[in-house]
């Protein structure tokens, strides 16, 4: 999702595993891996996606200007969405596969589970983030607007 000059991502809560130390203390320039601990895999509810605000809600903590974006813990500014967990969309070479063909889940809607509330945050403020999500099409408007393409909200 974009808003602005920013796009906006699911952050993923992460295992963090050290296999490179180049000098310094134990928290100085590491290599990390880093393995998902949190759900990733959905796909987003858009009812109209010629009026997207509908369905997504801009937050914003603070009415000062924001001075650091790309904070790690405590955004600033975020979009609450609907997303519904794909149970087909996996990992592939360490990294999520590509993401399905939006309409996500109206072939097979077993693949979809019930609708939950994120929050997508500032991409370059997360470590481990999902930025690009499937649109499930399970509303009206959006399934009649989507002829089986790879687009997604992302």
């Amino acid at each position: 999702i974009h808003r602005g000059a920013l796009m906006y991502s699911l952050p993923i809560a992460a295992n963090y595993t050290v296999y490179g130390h180049h000098f310094g203390t134990a928290e100085m320039s590491n290599d990390y891996y880093l393995h998902p601990i949190s759900k990733w895999a959905y796909a987003i509810d858009i009812e109209d996606l010629t009026q997207p605000e509908k369905s997504l809600r801009f937050i914003r903590k603070s009415s000062r200007p924001i001075n650091a974006p790309f904070n790690h813990t405590d955004w600033s500014v975020m979009i609450e969405a609907q997303v519904r967990p794909m149970s087909t969309w996996g990992i592939e070479r360490n990294s999520a596969a590509p993401p399905p063909f939006s309409p996500a889940c109206i072939e097979d809607v077993s693949v979809c589970g019930k609708p939950k509330t994120v929050f997508l945050v500032p991409h370059g403020g997360t470590d481990l983030r999902i930025g690009e999500l499937p649109l499930s099409g399970l509303h009206s408007v959006a399934a009649l607007s989507i002829n089986k393409s790879p687009m997604s909200m992302g």
